[in-house]
């Protein structure tokens, strides 16, 4: 096979040279005999150089040549993987050439197509599924959930199901998970918000006897959780008549309280001065999602900092990894504030109109 990649590198025809790429391609594939080192790294160091050279169905035909080779150079492997999705999807699926930790720089430095083709990998470890379902989209989240051989944390399990309260489709394949533990199963339906993100939190800190014992304790924490937001759900009179005469910035506001880490009352302090009702400013907040969150903030045009702070202190509360925050806050950032405004509007007349049938 040297003798034909060295004819490949100097070809200077364009047609030949694609013709000749997929007859080396495909001498490289039905070889059963292990390559020489020297052609493996020959191999890879002309085939990536040339890759940009080949059209996207040539790519993509390529990639699904190589994803089930043992002995894919990684370096090609890597050219293909950080492709399009189109492209990259059939390694990421099927090549075992890529290791756990490669799959998950992956995931957070690529597109949700490349998420969705890991997501469907046999046998996919806890700690990349945490991964991809960190991001909440709906898309790799069902391609998690209805791959049966993919491990899931009870974390990530606590996770699916606050984003499958709006999706069907997720919600039945959660429920027909076979590993879904069985406690969690039956209590999680009817565990307010705030009790999930506890039992969440046990999920990743704790082993599985406090998660028994937690779960045994649920209705107590349920009771203990919405008193603690009663009492935290006050806030200062003096600064809402502040914050609306002009004397008290409300950015300054937001940011003391989220450091402080009072989600309650950085929720009241919104829905006072802005008159919005608290329940839609708490449910924002301490959704999993943030995209509410991020609607609301931008139509009432909080500064960048008073909404990373939220963001921050939403990831100490709920446990999220770093790379939620930052989605939120590029979100925040790129959402036109007009936008922002007829969507809140829209919301609080769907609210008021909800309010009036109860």
């Amino acid at each position: 096979m040297l003798e034909q990649l060295t004819q490949l590198a100097t070809e200077k025809s364009s047609v030949k040279r694609a013709e000749l790429m997929t007859a080396i391609a495909d001498m490289f594939v039905k070889r059963a005999a292990k390559k020489s080192s020297s052609e493996l790294e020959l191999f890879s160091d002309i085939f990536v150089k040339l890759l940009d050279q080949m059209d996207h169905n040539h790519k993509k035909e390529i990639s699904e040549k190589f994803a089930l080779l043992p002995d894919t150079p990684i370096s090609f492997a890597f050219a293909l993987i950080y492709d399009d999705a189109e492209v990259a999807a059939p390694m990421l699926e099927f090549s075992t050439v890529l290791v756990e930790n490669e799959l998950i720089e992956v995931t957070h430095n690529t597109t949700t197509g490349h998420r969705v083709a890991i997501a469907k990998r046999y046998n996919v470890s806890e700690n990349i599924t945490d991964a991809l379902i960190s991001y909440g989209e709906s898309s790799v989240l069902q391609a998690v959930t209805s791959n049966l051989s993919a491990n899931i944390s009870t974390n990530g399990f606590v996770y699916i199901k606050r984003y499958s309260d709006q999706d069907e489709q997720l919600k039945k394949q959660f429920y027909d998970r076979p590993d879904l533990p069985k406690d969690l199963k039956l209590i999680m339906p009817y565990l307010p918000n705030e009790v999930q993100e506890q039992v969440g939190f046990a999920a990743q800190q704790h082993g599985k006897q406090e998660m028994q014992n937690l779960m045994d304790s649920s209705h107590e924490l349920m009771e203990n959780t919405q008193i603690s937001a009663a009492k935290q759900s006050k806030p200062s009179c003096n600064n809402v008549r502040e914050i609306r005469d002009g004397s008290l910035d409300l950015n300054k506001v937001l940011i003391k309280l989220s450091r402080s880490n009072k989600p309650y009352e950085v929720a009241k302090i919104i829905a006072e001065v802005e008159h919005i009702d608290h329940k839609i400013v708490n449910e924002a907040i301490m959704n999993i999602t943030g995209e509410t969150l991020v609607t609301l903030s931008r139509s009432i045009e909080i500064s960048d900092q008073a909404f990373e702070q939220i963001c921050k202190m939403r990831c100490r509360r709920l446990n999220l990894p770093v790379s939620n925050r930052k989605k939120l806050l590029n979100q925040f950032k790129s959402l036109d504030v007009d936008q922002a405004k007829r969507d809140m509007r829209y919301a609080k007349l769907e609210g008021a109109i909800q309010k009036s049938l109860n």
